[in-house]
């Protein structure tokens, strides 16, 4: 498989990758352990606040009483007196009675509030407190299926929670009492009045009948006549009593609305849903009335249609006047139904009264007149007796009503505050703390286009570009007392991120089957480390015995002088191109102790980098350098910033991409890989730059601190010094504020001050003539370094002692020399 076919596969396989990009709770895991720091920032904060809020809320308290509440009914009717009933009769509307404002104010009253004082020292007495503003700090609860109420007050007094509760207690047993023995007073006062009355009408009416009959001499008449004064003396009786519930009802309406704050029952029977409803009610009313006291071979199911409407029009009735009135008004809604109801049964028992008036007028006067007056008299005489019993019921339920409310426990006054609820609130704080503090993360993570972690880097490249390994961050670069601080392989080869740099460089050669002779590693935006990656790269080649030449490519930003703390050089690889100057001169040494690394700058540099990569003369120049060196490796600018990188690539047998952890784009690396199709040399894979190692779970067991080959490694390289501590420190902080950092240092110190030496003894102008003789015969002349001027001379004095680690690098080059000769 070719070049392009390898490319074309690649870019399918990206694609690929690209929709089918997931994520998993390990990398959410890798997400949270990176953004921990706002975790801990939301924790603290949440946990401040609540702290902040548990101080400045004042504490609450509640106390609470429970009763027995005996429905309103149980309590004014005769059977409820007369027999044991234990029945479960709804307690709703007593419910709602306790909560009302009118209650609340009576046992606001019954207090004494310049006793209590809230949290600032202030008296409730200077308060104006109104019982309804007490309507959202009581609460009433029943237990299921029983009459058992508990009253629930909550304040910041503890003692005027447990008073108010026993006064509200106290006001509503009062209250249902007032309510019951006024509407049997009322019925009372009513039947007494009416008695005498009724008598008196008695009276009247039987003399009248007494004297019709002796001046009219009319002793019988026929049966259909008293057949109808029967049935409407039926009706009046049925009457009685209706007019008597009627007296009852607005006895309690009165009570209910004392205050006049209800709307009138007047208005309430004008609205439309009403009137119709109780239009109906009387249609039915009047049929069944018609079936049960006229017809008594009426068909059953018939009676139970009119009955079963007669309850779907009191239901309607209800719902209309709830709606009017308000839910809140449960009792007086109920009152309103029953009072209209009744007028409406009474309106019914009228209609028909007048109808069967209608079928009398059609008899002749006389008898017309004697069934009226005997009708008269019948009706009073059942009247009175009916009245008689109703009072003497009345008064046996007036008098044994008594309150139907039994207190089973008091309040008592609370010790501790039922809020804030600490436990709950700091709980809350810290759960809601590390949930947001987490979710601001992963938002960071979605927003921030930086790559964090190595799953980010496959995601993109895909599975089949491999990692040729990983470097940790050194903190402190820059106050290394070195000649050149960021060439970690040669000042401290034992220290971590050396080890990290050999280890790429070897995977760097085993990348491919094929031999690499000229590579490049270049990243895709500038300040991502690939000038550091290629020269510390370069230099564990050169250490290893191999001869390495590094070409500064990048036109643009040339760097790899400054990173050698050298001078710019007059001549370079633009001059053995364009000029023909000799390569000898263009070759320059970078450290006098490595002899075999050697680095050709970019010379005058040139404005068309494009045209110079795809001349022949480029070629040619190639072609010599590869015949004498074993690695070329080329710097050029990054992908983002340069359009040569395309051209130079015909020239490598392979580059690899420099990702630095934090700083590198996603965007960027992804338009790269959208691009790769364009680059005509192979991917060797990446190399992850400039990691927080205990940032990454990936990488915090590796242990790469301030000391490398000490107890927990258990090994030294046996040097003689594998416990020294290395110069280069682990470094820790935020990706993106060690970036800018690195970025002002680096615009701060632009170049050198050291005087670059050729690489070549002068003379030497036929060490690239002859192809493989530069490799085979001239060694010694192409690694024998140039005399340098006395004056420069950085050799230390004979008496002067070297230390152990100088020894030991004077002892391997010495070694590497002595191999090469041979």
């Amino acid at each position: 498989m070719d070049r392009k076919e390898e490319a074309k596969v690649r870019s399918v396989n990206y694609a690929e990758k690209q929709a089918e990009q997931e994520i998993s709770i390990t990398q959410i895991l890798g997400i949270i352990k990176q953004r921990r720091v706002w975790v801990y920032v939301f924790f603290v904060l949440a946990c401040a606040l609540a702290v902040f809020y548990l101080k400045i809320t004042d504490p609450s308290y509640q106390a609470s009483a429970t009763a027995l509440v005996e429905p309103i009914s149980n309590a004014t009717s005769i059977e409820s007196l007369l027999t044991s009933s234990t029945s479960s009769t709804k307690i709703d509307t007593e419910i709602q009675l306790i909560t009302s404002s009118s209650n609340l104010q009576n046992a606001l009253d019954k207090l004494d509030l310049t006793k209590y004082l809230d949290p600032d020292g202030i008296p409730y007495s200077e308060k104006k407190l109104k019982g309804s503003s007490f309507s959202k700090v009581v609460s009433v609860s029943t237990v299921s299926s029983t009459k058992v109420v508990k009253i629930t007050v909550e304040d910041g007094n503890p003692q005027f929670c447990a008073d108010y509760a026993n006064a509200i207690l106290e006001a509503y047993t009062e209250m249902l009492t007032r309510i019951s023995k006024n509407s049997k007073s009322a019925q009372r006062e009513f039947l007494e009045t009416q008695i005498p009355e009724t008598e008196a009408l008695l009276d009247e009416a039987s003399e009248k009948l007494a004297d019709f009959k002796e001046t009219s001499g009319i002793m019988q008449m026929t049966q259909k006549n008293t057949l109808l004064t029967s049935k409407i003396a039926a009706f009046q009786l049925e009457k009685a009593p209706l007019s008597l519930q009627l007296v009852e009802v607005e006895s309690l309406l009165a009570s209910l609305n004392s205050d006049g704050s209800l709307m009138a029952v007047e208005t309430i029977a004008q609205n439309d849903a009403v009137r119709v409803s109780l239009e109906e009610y009387v249609s039915n009313s009047k049929e069944l009335m018609m079936y049960q006291n006229v017809d008594a071979t009426a068909s059953s199911s018939r009676v139970y249609v009119l009955e079963s409407s007669l309850a779907s029009n009191e239901k309607n009735v209800l719902n209309a006047v709830t709606e009017i009135v308000g839910s809140e008004n449960t009792m007086y809604a109920k009152a309103i139904t029953e009072y209209l109801c009744v007028k409406a049964s009474i309106s019914a028992i009228d209609n028909i009264i007048e109808s069967y008036n209608e079928e009398l007028s059609d008899y002749p006067i006389m008898e017309r007149q004697y069934l009226e007056l005997q009708r008269d008299v019948e009706i009073y005489e059942q009247l009175l007796l009916s009245l008689r019993q109703l009072l003497e019921e009345t008064k046996m339920v007036e008098a044994a009503v008594v309150g139907n409310v039994n207190v089973i426990d008091e309040a008592v006054v609370p010790i501790r505050p039922v809020s804030p609820k600490k436990l709950m609130v700091m709980a809350i704080a810290v759960v809601g703390g590390v949930v947001l503090g987490v979710l601001f993360g992963l938002f960071l993570e979605f927003i921030d286009d930086s790559i964090r972690s190595e799953d980010s880097i496959k995601q993109i490249l895909g599975s089949e570009i491999p990692s040729l390994g990983w470097t940790p961050y050194v903190k402190n670069v820059e106050k290394i007392q070195k000649e050149i601080p960021a060439l970690y392989v040669f000042n401290d080869p034992d220290a971590a991120v050396s080890e990290r740099f050999k280890s790429i460089a070897n995977n760097i050669v085993y990348s491919l089957p094929k031999k690499i002779q000229v590579l490049s590693i270049n990243s895709t935006e500038m300040g991502e480390g690939k000038t550091t990656a290629i020269c510390n790269v370069a230099t564990a080649y050169a250490l290893s015995g191999k001869k390495v030449l590094l070409i500064d490519g990048d036109f643009r930003k040339p760097a790899i002088e400054a990173f050698f703390c050298l001078k710019r050089s007059k001549l370079g690889f633009v001059d053995a191109i364009v000029d023909d100057v000799p390569l000898e001169k263009c070759i320059v040494r970078p450290l006098a102790q490595v002899p075999n690394l050697h680095l050709m700058p970019p010379g005058k540099g040139t404005r068309n980098p494009n045209a110079l990569y795809n001349s022949p003369k480029a070629d040619a120049v190639l072609a010599k350098l590869k015949a004498v060196y074993d690695y070329i490796i080329i710097d050029c600018p990054p992908i983002s910033y340069g359009s040569e990188f395309t051209h130079l690539a015909r020239h490598l047998d392979g580059f690899v991409i420099n990702v630095r952890a934090g700083v590198s784009s996603k965007r960027a690396l992804s338009s790269f890989m959208s691009e790769l199709d364009f680059i005509n040399a192979p991917l060797l894979g990446y190399i992850y730059y400039g990691v927080i190692a205990r940032n990454q779970s990936s990488y915090s067991n590796y242990g790469y601190g301030s000391y490398y080959g000490n107890k927990k490694y258990g090994y030294g390289y046996g040097y003689g010094y594998g416990n020294k501590k290395s110069m280069y420190e682990e470094g820790k902080g935020n990706y993106k504020i060690i970036y800018k950092k690195e970025i002002q240092h680096r615009s701060e110190v632009r170049h050198g001050n050291r005087e670059p030496v050729l690489a070549f003894a002068g003379g030497a102008e036929n060490a690239f003539t002859g192809s493989q003789s530069a490799k085979a015969g001239n060694v010694s002349q192409v690694l024998k370094p140039e005399a340098k001027p006395a004056q420069k001379s950085s050799a230390k004095p004979s008496g002067t002692k070297m230390s152990a680690a100088e020894k030991k690098t004077s002892d391997m080059l010495a070694d590497i020399e002595k191999i090469y000769r041979k």
